[in-house]
Order: C-alpha cells, then structure tokens, then sequence
C-alpha cells in the first residue's frame, strides 16, 4: 500500500487529540531546540535528541500506555511508523532545520484541522 493510500485511509483524529498532538509537537520542537539534534541514535536526557528521542521525552514514550500516543504524533508528521520516522531523521545530509521544519509544518496542518 502506498505512503498516500495509507495516509488517505488513517482514521481521522477527533478536537480533544487534536490539541493533544499539537501540544506534543510543540515539546517536540522545544526539546530540540533546548537540547540539540542527533542522527543515529535517541540521545540522553538532557542532551541532543534525535526526532524519535523528542518524541519520547515529551510523551514519555516508554511507559506503558503510551503507545497510541506515539503512533498518533509519528502519523501526525506524515510518517507511516516509527521507522519511517528515523529513516527520515538519519538520512546523510538531513539538518536540524529539516526535522523542525517537518515538526512545524505538521502543527500548522493539525491547527487548521488537517489530517
């Protein structure tokens, strides 16, 4: 199944989720700029952090439970899964701009109700 296909049949995300991931999008772009970006690995707390250890560190994304909400702002970004996600953050050449710019952009799509 195409990337778009997958996209088109996502179930869509009802206010109350949308305002979840909107706020964690905004973590997740105050943590990288706070802390610092990476490539090849999710960083430590505190530390530069890659888009995934981002996502992590704002959701909290190792406890149990919280699954849903990371699959929720992985998709919200575009990505299919998790490891379309780091593909894209590890990819030669990508830049710490290039990770914000796809946070920001997702953001501004879920604050006028896309996606």
């Amino acid at each position: 199944m195409s990337d778009l296909k997958k996209r088109i049949e996502a179930p869509r995300v009802d206010w109350l989720d949308r305002q979840q991931i909107i706020r964690d999008l905004e973590g997740i772009e105050d943590v990288i700029r706070r802390q610092g970006w990476l490539q090849g690995m999710l960083g430590r707390p505190g530390g530069p952090r890659c888009i995934r250890g981002a996502i992590y560190e704002v959701i909290d994304g190792y406890a149990l439970g919280c699954a849903d909400r990371v699959r929720r702002t992985v998709n919200a970004m575009g990505f299919v899964s998790e490891t379309a996600l780091v593909r894209f953050n590890d990819t030669p050449g990508r830049t710490k701009d290039d990770v914000l710019a796809r946070v920001q952009e997702a953001k501004a799509t879920f604050a006028k109700g896309g996606r």
